[in-house]
């Protein structure tokens, strides 16, 4: 990880816990940008302040961070994504910070038990996942 990347998990610890819900809005909303296609390249770098993210505005805030989730969800679920175990250590991250049934808010497993095949990558096994209970 990068020494600015590093950085940046810094300030956002320390900044996020003492600011209000709509600036921490803000601040999500403007970092989950990062999950889109045109910054694939950066997705090495998104992924970790994301979930440092997730560990400061998660326990505070866990509504605030339902679009993100659901935008990593998708590109979990893509064929784009090649950071499958960073995704899923934000997803881990988001257990960790907001608990299960909040996650599954967020991203609904959808199974109505009339499937044939299930596709949920990720997200199946919420209990294994990377940084859920570190």
């Amino acid at each position: 990880m990068s020494s600015k990347c590093l950085a940046l998990r810094a300030v956002l610890t320390e900044t996020l816990q003492q600011v209000d819900r709509d600036t921490c809005g803000k601040v999500v909303e403007e970092l989950s940008n990062g999950l889109k296609y045109q910054y694939h390249t950066a997705w090495n770098i998104v992924l970790p302040i994301l979930a440092t993210l997730t560990e400061q505005v998660g326990p505070l805030h866990p509504e605030l961070l339902y679009p993100m989730l659901r935008q990593l969800s998708e590109l979990r679920a893509s064929d784009n994504m090649k950071l499958e175990k960073e995704a899923d250590f934000v997803v881990g991250k988001a257990v960790a910070a907001m608990g299960p049934r909040r996650v599954l808010e967020a991203i609904p497993l959808n199974i109505t038990g009339d499937e044939t095949r299930v596709r949920v990558p990720g997200l199946l096994a919420l209990a294994r996942l990377p940084g859920a209970y570190q």
